[in-house]
């Protein structure tokens, strides 16, 4: 009697949950003649034409099915297609949704997933079905699984997203990253989110599409989410490690964390999708699953509290159009499933009433006869769903029927007569927009967790409405439903520099403002100068921060970048701006912060952002012998002068030759000077493949100069020993040339400041020796007095810097035809440039030179300022000077004399 009594209770629930499809009944059908839904009078026909059929067509409805890409049939090929196409066509629905990406692969030509390996080389699933379907009327939706993206069983192309980011892997606390056979993206990290956005992006920009389609856009269960950047990201934000049981007080926390990520991408894809075509229609697939009644505690239901999915609160905000519910219920087993397919159903008509959103019902075919599919299709019309939508086109029944006959009765029972797709008067008669964007670091950092994105900043869009939300972590913003009209928008952060925009928002589109903030720079950001003179020292990707260097190359003469300089000339370095850098000009005084790299061997600072600019008088170049181009400290950076002769050319650059080296000048879009002339040539020490080159900013940079006849006085070279130097670039710098006509070989000497010795002049290995360098000192013994005369280049008056790489001696000697007080003389290790007492008090150089003394025969003193027959204020022309410095990698700089000599 019991069992009865259960069954007849049962019955009679059924019953009663089935009463509003049967009070409601069939919608009544509307004969028209076209797109409109009712006639505006009696059909007219033309005299001797046969009159025109009225077409009657059912109140508008979204008729669709899942079309998945699995097995066949599907739409693998060209016939395919047009078998599915046909066969919605002639059942009467309006829409399919069709699978376009089912596990990281593509049915359409994608620009980060690979060609899915189930369809024919060279055909494109999604164009065709767009140009078919269309041509029936049919909306194509475009249906990806969103996390998931591969399969244990497969092997991932070199370039796919699982293999370049395993670490991206969705995990249980476990640290299990299977589920069943697949490989899930974790929604928790923000590089995961910006490439389902990018996936989506890509489909709507190229393709036709009326709706995209979200499935798996969920978590599992609830033992997923914590892979190791999620779980360092919610430890960061709540201070303790994610929960692992849900007896954990912070349970309910670490829930809403996981279910926000999951709404940021809707939100995020969704604005995305828009701007590029405001008539999408987003869709996702929600779950429906048995547990607790929607109607009554939606988060009480397993769609909220087991999967992280809020359709509900999707459809409240306006973030999707279409929530098409996966009501995946066996109609017979009336005793739980049954009845839980009616309350979601119930669910649904209440959701497309009070959120103005569309709601469609979703049966699963594939789990119920064909009679009972169509008895769950009727109810959901009957509760007032927008649509309704059947898993799927490749099993239509449990039973193995046709599939014909699936449609067959689908279209006696429901779709008997044509319909249009329900209007979505937010897209139809819009009445407000959207605004969003991105908020990114200026200097594009690529953190390991939110790269370049700035997470939690605040946006203020103040106009026809004031309104603030945070930025999620891709940095994106959304206000959605914003009254149209102009607004002043700010993005703030703390430690950054707020940064404003005054975007224009019209009805029915989603208008774009991105923002770049600049960290404020603050004595911990800032690096001595001194650290980046060793690479090693600093590592690529660490912020740094410039204060007041002067700008040597404006914005625009060399691409993409600008380089500056310390004022007191002893740093230079490249910059790479950011998008939001100013135009620079010659001689600015600029703050900057920016990252540093190294391009081709040279210190970078990339996706730099001036902080603060001022006007300032350009810094003058620095004369600079070749040779010591590659000689510690560097000189990459530098604004420098070289001089020397042309002694090959091409096409946008040509080398020069000094003597003591040769060097590439880089000259493109400027007049190349010819071969075997004399040039002083301005420019900027920097790399390429080749190593160092000089770079010209301009054509005045390129200055062609009269050869001159430089001539020593009397008595430069006397009888017995000489220290000697040249006080210009000689054109034929050999010391057979030079000197001839004295006696060299043994009584030349040269002191090679690396090894602290001489190298000693043979005429049967003159090579070994080198040339004649101005800057450079020599030790001669001569039996006769001599003078020293030979062609030229004159000087450009500017200063020189000598380097002396190596500490101990070093014989260098004044470069100019005009003596210059030693006291004048500034010292710099690349880092900072001191005067020569400052140097000598600082432990860099000893206080005083030393040089021949031809009047007493020995050696006499230079630099002390005392007076008396050993020595002397000043350096003199074609002399020659013993320094003795106590660290390597300095250089001297040498004050050009008052008149260029």
């Amino acid at each position: 009697m019991s069992v009865i009594v259960f069954i007849l209770l049962a019955a009679a629930i059924s019953a009663q949950l089935y009463a509003p499809a049967c009070a409601q009944g069939r919608r009544t059908p509307i004969i028209t003649t076209g797109p409109e839904y009712s006639l505006p009078g009696p059909v007219q026909t033309l005299q001797g034409e046969p009159p025109v059929t009225p077409l009657v067509m059912d109140p508008p409805e979204f008729r669709a099915i899942w079309v998945d890409t699995w097995y066949g049939p599907s739409y693998f090929t060209a016939e395919e297609t047009t078998t599915l196409v046909d066969t919605l066509a002639n059942n009467n629905y309006n829409a399919v949704v069709a699978e376009v990406r089912k596990c990281g692969d593509a049915y359409y030509n994608s620009a980060y997933e690979p060609w899915a390996n189930n369809i024919a080389p060279g055909y494109d699933p999604l164009a065709d079905l767009i140009e078919k379907a269309h041509a029936k009327g049919i909306e194509v939706h475009a249906w990806i699984v969103t996390y998931r993206v591969w399969n244990k069983n497969w092997t991932a192309p070199e370039n796919h997203i699982w293999r370049r980011h395993p670490d991206w892997a969705m995990t249980t606390y476990t640290g299990n990253i299977l589920d069943g056979a697949y490989y899930n993206l974790d929604p928790g990290i923000p590089g995961v989110q910006q490439y389902i956005a990018d996936v989506v992006k890509d489909v709507v920009s190229k393709y036709d599409v009326d709706g995209f389609n979200f499935d798996y856009i969920r978590y599992p269960g609830t033992i997923w989410g914590y892979n190791p950047l999620t779980r360092q990201r919610f430890n960061q934000e709540y201070g303790y490690d994610p929960p692992t049981s849900s007896y954990d007080p912070n349970w309910g926390a670490w829930g809403d964390y996981r279910r926000r990520q999951v709404t940021d991408l809707v939100r995020k894809c969704y604005v995305e999708a828009v701007h590029i075509n405001p008539n999408i229609k987003m869709s996702v697939d929600s779950v429906g699953w048995s547990a607790g009644n929607p109607n009554v505690d939606f988060t009480g239901t397993r769609q909220y509290y087991d999967v992280f999915q809020n359709s509900k609160a999707w459809m409240e905000e306006g973030i999707i159009d279409i929530n098409i519910l996966m009501n995946y219920k066996r109609e017979w087993r009336w005793w739980d499933q049954q009845p839980d397919y009616r309350v979601w159903s119930d669910w649904l008509g209440t959701m497309t009433l009070t959120t103005d959103r569309h709601a469609v019902d979703g049966p699963a075919a594939y789990l119920n006869s064909i009679n009972d599919t169509v008895t769950q299709l009727l109810y959901g019309r009957s509760v007032g769903c927008d649509g309704l939508c059947t898993y799927s086109y490749r099993v239509t029944n449990v039973d193995g029927r046709p599939a014909s006959e699936f449609f067959s009765a689908v279209k006696a029972n429901l779709f008997a007569n044509p319909a249009p797709v329900p209007d979505m008067p937010w897209k139809s008669s819009p009445t407000t927009g959207i605004l969003f964007g991105q908020v990114t670091d200026a200097l594009e950092p690529n953190k390991p967790v939110y790269q370049n994105w700035i997470y939690k900043a605040t946006v203020t869009a103040t106009g026809p409405e004031t309104r603030t939300v945070e930025t999620d972590a891709t940095g994106t913003y959304a206000f959605l439903n914003l009254q149209p009209g102009e607004y002043a928008v700010t993005a703030s952060y703390t430690g950054f520099a707020p940064a404003q925009g005054t975007p224009t928002v019209t009805v029915g589109t989603a208008a774009k403002l991105d923002f770049q903030l600049t960290p404020v720079l603050g004595p911990s950001d800032y690096k001595p100068i001194a650290d980046l003179i060793d690479p090693n020292l600093i590592p690529d990707g660490t912020v740094i921060g410039l204060l007041g260097k002067a700008v040597t190359v404006t914005s625009g003469e060399f691409q993409g970048c600008v380089y500056v300089e310390e004022p007191d000339r002893s740093f230079g370095i490249q910059i790479r701006p950011g998008a939001s850098s100013p135009q620079l000009t010659e001689g600015d005084r600029v703050d900057l912060i920016g990252i540093l790299t190294t391009l081709t061997g040279e210190r970078v600072v990339d996706h730099a952002y001036v902080q603060t600019r001022t006007a300032g008088q350009p810094l003058a170049a620095m004369g600079i012998g070749i040779g010591d181009l590659g000689q510690p400290p560097t000189a990459t950076g530098l604004l420098v002068q070289c001089v020397g002769k042309v002694t090959s050319t091409g096409f946008g650059w040509f080398t020069m030759d000094d003597g003591s080296g040769s060097i590439k000048v880089l000259c493109s879009g400027l007049a190349v000077p010819g071969r075997g002339l004399a040039v002083w040539v301005t420019g900027i020490v920097t790399r390429d493949t080749s190593g160092i080159v000089l770079r010209a900013r301009r054509q005045a940079d390129i200055a062609v100069v009269t050869k001159a006849a430089i001539v020593s006085p009397s008595g430069a070279i006397g009888a017995g020993f000489n220290l000697i130097g040249l006080p210009c670039v000689a054109m034929e710098p050999s010391p057979g040339v030079l000197l001839g006509g004295l006696e060299l070989t043994d009584k030349l000497f040269r002191w090679d400041n690396a090894v602290q010795n001489f190298v000693t002049y043979s005429s049967t290995n003159p090579s070994a020796f080198g040339n004649l360098c101005r800057g450079n000192g020599y030790a001669l013994l001569s039996s006769t007095a001599s003078m020293i005369s030979y062609q030229g280049i004159g000087n450009s008056g500017l200063d020189l810097r000598i380097s002396i790489p190596k500490s101990g001696w070093c014989l260098m000697s004044h470069p100019f035809t005009s003596p210059i007080p030693w006291l004048d003389l500034m010292v710099t290790n690349g880092a900072q440039t001191l005067t020569l007492q400052q140097g000598a008090a600082a432990g860099w150089i000893g206080r005083i030179a030393f040089t021949w003394d031809s009047r007493i025969g020995n050696f006499g003193y230079v630099g002390t300022g005392a007076r008396g027959s050993r020595f002397d204020d000043s350096m003199r022309p074609w002399r020659a000077y013993w320094v003795t410095t106590y660290q390597d990698n300095l250089a001297l700089i040498i004050p050009a004399p008052a008149s260029p000599g």
